[in-house]
This record gives structure tokens, C-alpha cells and sequence, in this order.
């Protein structure tokens, strides 16, 4: 079997760029980044470390000479990153699954995108939101009501994924149910686990 070099890549504070003829490579092997131009990919910080510890990504500072290791990246980004560990865990066992995930979206980090397996990012929208949790952590109900109402308003599917202290994740699908006579009449959600 043919050893392939891990591409090189450029540290930078949310994530890390490749240049040159590795770009849309990189891109076109598993949907990785933004393709900013022909020879320019930008990885944000999740798809950099995935990268770096399946030994397809060598992660430098500019001008260096020596890659860093995954745990100094790691530990770099969560310095920078707020819930980087958390986000990280969830963003690692989509990947893991086979989904091509992308950070947030509508100007909105705290979310991952999920598209369909074979899917490919910029032809085929995404379908489900994301929300990474850590368990026994609270949640501000203002922004469960936003992140609900913009999956009701995109008609995509709202998946919780717990973290617990162990690092194991479990995900849990939200889903509106209707109900008759309420003192409102305003539907609420409905908690379905789907682990």
C-alpha cells in the first residue's frame, strides 16, 4: 500500500488554510472547508484537528518547519474557542458516521449543519440543525425558542446532541407536536431520543 503525505497546512486562529494544488483535492475527498479559490481552502477548527488525527493534515505555524502535534492544536483551539471540546466530540462522531457537517450558518456559530450522506455541500441543502449540548449544563430558553423557530422557519429537522462528562454523546430529535384545547393553542416540542 502507497504511503500518501499528510498536505500541509497553515495554523490559524479559528481553523487553518491549504494552498496551492492540494486545495481542491482536499476539498473533493471528503467536502472539508470552503474552496475560497482554485488553489485556497479554508478549514475551520474542527475540520482541522478531524484532519490532523486521521493523518491526512500536517498543521504548521507560518514559517515553521515542524508540524505541530493534534494535542497542541487541540489544546490551541480550545483556548481560542469557546465549548471547542464539546463541539468537537459531536462534530468527530457525525464524521465518524459519514455525514459531511459545516459549522453554523445565518450568521449563527453555536450550530452544525448536517446534509445527507453522498451529499455534496454547495449542490444539495442540508437537512438537519445540529444543537451540541453538554449534559447537565443549562441553556437559555431564548436561544432554544430561536434555534427552534429558525429550524421550523428552514424546515429542517432539530437534532440535541448531549455530551456527558465521559466525552459519550447521545443525540435527541426534536419535533413539533399539535395539541387541542391548550390554553394557548400553541403547539410545543415533542423529545424523541434517537441513539
Amino acid at each position: 500500500m502507497k504511503h500518501v503525505s499528510p498536505i500541509r497546512a497553515c495554523l490559524l486562529e479559528d481553523g487553518s488554510e491549504v494552498s496551492g494544488d492540494d486545495a481542491p483535492k482536499l476539498f473533493q475527498q471528503g467536502w472539508y472547508g470552503r474552496l475560497v479559490s482554485s488553489s485556497l481552502l479554508s478549514l475551520d477548527s474542527y475540520e482541522t484537528l478531524h484532519l490532523l488525527e486521521r493523518h491526512k493534515l500536517a498543521v504548521f505555524l507560518d514559517g515553521a518547519d515542524r508540524p505541530l502535534s493534534p494535542k497542541v492544536v487541540a489544546r490551541y483551539f480550545a483556548r481560542h474557542i469557546p465549548h471547542f471540546w464539546r463541539n468537537y466530540l459531536v462534530y468527530k462522531d457525525l464524521r465518524n458516521r459519514g455525514y459531511v457537517i459545516r459549522s453554523g450558518g445565518l450568521n449563527d456559530p453555536f450550530y452544525f449543519r448536517q446534509y445527507p450522506r453522498g451529499a455534496i455541500p454547495d449542490q444539495t441543502p442540508y437537512n438537519t440543525l445540529i444543537l451540541p449540548l453538554q449534559e447537565g449544563s443549562g441553556f437559555p430558553l431564548t436561544d432554544l425558542d430561536r434555534i427552534i423557530q429558525l429550524s421550523v422557519a428552514t424546515r429542517k429537522q432539530l437534532v440535541f446532541v448531549l455530551v456527558d462528562s465521559l466525552g459519550e454523546v447521545s443525540y435527541v430529535s426534536v419535533s413539533e407536536a399539535k395539541l387541542k384545547d391548550i390554553s394557548q393553542g400553541k403547539p410545543f416540542a415533542s423529545w424523541e431520543s434517537v441513539s
